[in-house]
């Protein structure tokens, strides 16, 4: 039953290309990149002919060579401080073996998932509907599941994920949940437990004992080849390796899923039929674990030994291992420092910022609406010195909390900004009779006060660590920030856009952003997101070339990422037309470095975005086909295809391509509802 206000959208259940929208890539790319385009295409593909159709075939199409590998666009984005975490983008030809993986065993996913008691989220069925305020909008009031439907562009602006989910979206839910407060009341002891590496450990052919000898899954069609097609899957996307699997789609996560829920089974029969001391869960123990990490309730100090041993042992069966540095132990109250720093957070944020708004009844609704700020400077510096305060009480570092603290300026800035759209449509005699400003500078003035202390505190917050997930949260602001003062107070826009640019500037300044060394050879995804969001406040090409230059993080390797990113940046910009040329010749050298386009990932994704780019002229477009089609030609016998040398033949061929967005969203319509998807594809924290 759908909720009162909302759209049902009830999806086609033979549509497995949906698959591309949620589970075959990380959501920790570029605010500007995702799979809609290649969807779109894939939807349309009979409308590729000639030459095209013949360059797909062989480069993109999944063919009856299964062992065919591929190499995903290999990664690093800052974890923490000190740290980085490894991403995989898979080949395009990779990501529709996905599908076509799901459209054989969609039954046997979740059932192989399910075995596990101690799971804390796990894929329960195909999901077949979810719910959206508004068609036209991107509102979400409820994330239901996903299935396509028949309106491809619908489903291209609402994904939600392939299957419905039981248990906690996101961790923290389960820290706060009634479930988590009965363990406490039941057990006296809990124990944190980490598996090293996991995804960089696991042996992919070990899925196959992971789905042996269930007589129950047997029932369903093609239960014998489960095993072996999901390895061979999991190895065509990362290049025949055996020995770890790509770290960030959804499928990666199943996958690990389905062999840690075996895990889960094998421990918990293996504690039950101990000879010496027989253990049952949720009477002896409990065990929640979520994705690789085990919260193990017990009271006897020899319990938990035996039970750590049982995991152990049964991990070591599939070749991984407890990472002890990480093992914590907590006796009641189960307070760790994540809850203690999360409790600090509330308190500043119900101190200093919820007082920044009042509540109006308008109607039958309640709206808030903006306080005045006394002294924005002096309520600035509390908030930087409670943040600082919060972390040092619970012995944490800002990166346990910009993600947490950004997200709940977000939410704050967007529900002022949401209901302010409705009090400026109230006329100056009605907003007087709600006790609201009647005179429009009276108005403009709270809106672009508190815009501007909810942004320059998240500006602040992000730059203490930026990561991915707290640069969507501040990108976010930014665009909805611009959007509204747009359309309330040119002046306002105006005197906003300085003060970012001088935030920005700031940020630019810290050792994150102006460093090349030691992180080199890591993608500053959270750079580029900033950076594409500030689009929203009309900057032209120069003002993000001399950024881009500032921040030097974007510039010391170029790949994919920053140079699509950089175009969408640069457009149309005559000034940045040399720039603009580097970037060519950047991507050329790409594709002759990597010149196989039906191995590559990342020069395939570059061409196909480079070709639908409108901001080359057809020369450029011209001389990119020529050398990436060489490249390829010269390497790659097998799917070798000739192409025409006149330049009438050769536009023909690139009139197909031109206009038809691949992966790269060139002509972003809606840069809030890119960051939305973005946020509502992190399945997990």
């Amino acid at each position: 039953m759908s909720k009162k206000g909302s759209t049902t959208v009830v999806m086609r259940s033979d549509d497995y290309l949906r698959a591309l929208l949620s589970d075959t890539t990380p959501s920790e790319l570029p605010i500007i990149i995702s799979n809609d385009g290649f969807y779109k295409n894939m939807k349309n593909f009979e409308t590729y002919t000639g030459w095209a159709n013949e360059f797909f075939t062989k480069v993109l199409l999944p063919n009856d060579d299964s062992k065919r590998p591929s190499k995903p666009l290999s990664i690093r984005i800052i974890k923490d401080e000190t740290s980085h975490r490894r991403l995989g983008l898979p080949h395009p030809r990779a990501q529709l073996e996905v599908a076509r993986f799901y459209e054989k065993f969609e039954d046997l996913i979740p059932y192989y998932c399910q075995r596990s008691s101690f799971s804390l989220r796990q894929p329960r069925r195909v999901a077949g509907r979810y719910y959206i305020s508004n068609p036209n909008e991107n509102i979400y009031s409820e994330k239901k599941s996903t299935v396509t439907t028949l309106d491809n562009e619908l489903i291209s602006k609402h994904p939600a994920s392939f299957f419905a989910y039981s248990g906690f979206h996101r961790l923290h839910e389960f820290f706060n949940s009634p479930l988590y407060n009965s363990l406490e009341r039941r057990f006296a002891k809990m124990c944190m437990l980490d598996i090293s590496n996991c995804f960089g450990n696991i042996y992919t052919h070990s899925i196959t004992w992971a789905t042996k000898s269930q007589r129950k899954a047997k029932a369903y069609t093609g239960a014998e080849m489960y095993g072996s097609a999901f390895d061979r899957t999991m190895q065509v996307m990362n290049y025949n390796e055996t020995n770890g699997i790509v770290i960030g789609p959804e499928i990666s996560r199943i996958f690990a899923e389905t062999i840690l829920s075996r895990i889960d089974f094998d421990v918990e029969h293996r504690l039950k039929m101990s000879e010496n001391n027989k253990l049952t869960a949720r009477k002896n123990y409990a065990i929640g674990r979520y994705v690789d990490n085990y919260y193990i309730f017990y009271d006897q100090d020899q319990d938990l030994n035996q039970i750590k041993i049982e995991i152990e042992e049964s991990l070591s069966d599939y070749k991984l291992a407890i990472n002890e540095k990480k093992t914590e132990l907590v006796s009641r109250p189960f307070y760790t420092k994540k809850s203690m720093v999360i409790s600090e957070l509330n308190s500043l944020l119900k101190a200093l910022v919820d007082p920044l708004t009042s509540q109006v009844k308008i109607g039958k609704a309640t709206r808030q609406f903006p306080s005045r700020i006394l002294s924005t400077a002096r309520l600035f510096k509390a908030f930087a010195s409670s943040l600082r305060r919060a972390c040092y009480v619970s012995g944490v570092g800002y990166e346990d909390v910009t993600s947490y603290v950004t997200a709940a300026l977000k939410l704050r800035l967007k529900k002022i900004l949401e209901d302010g759209h409705e009090i400026y449509e109230l006329a100056p005699d009605g907003r007087a009779a709600f006790n609201l400003p009647n005179q429009q500078a009276e108005l403009d003035a709270l809106y672009s006060q508190a815009i501007k202390f909810h942004l320059e505190a998240a500006f602040h917050t992000f730059s203490l660590c930026p990561n991915v997930a707290s640069s969507l949260n501040l990108a976010s602001m930014l665009v909805q920030s611009a959007e509204f003062l747009r359309k309330t107070s040119k002046d306002d826009f105006y005197s906003l856009r300085e003060k970012v640019q001088l935030w920005t500037a700031s940020l630019i300044e810290t050792q994150h952003f102006s460093r090349s060394e030691p992180t080199k050879h890591v993608t500053a995804i959270e750079v580029l997101n900033i950076l594409c969001a500030l689009r929203a406040f009309g900057f032209d090409g120069t003002y993000f070339s001399d950024a881009v230059d500032s921040c030097r993080r974007i510039g010391s390797s170029p790949n994919y990422f920053s140079i699509v990113t950089k175009l969408y940046l640069f457009q149309d910009d005559e000034d940045c037309a040399s720039l603009k040329m580097e970037l060519i010749s950047s991507s050329i050298k790409l594709f002759k470095e990597n010149s196989d386009l039906s191995l590559h990932s990342s020069s395939l994704h570059l061409l196909l975005d480079l070709l639908a780019c409108p901001y080359l002229d057809i020369r450029c477009r011209r001389l990119i086909f020529r050398e990436a089609m060489k490249a390829h030609n010269a390497a790659q016998r097998d799917t070798a295809i000739p192409f025409p040398n006149s330049n009438t033949d050769l536009d023909k061929i690139l009139s197909q391509f031109a206009g038809r967005d691949w992966f790269v969203d060139w002509k972003v319509t809606n840069l809030k509802r890119m960051i939305e998807k973005k946020q509502l594809s992190r399945a997990y924290e």
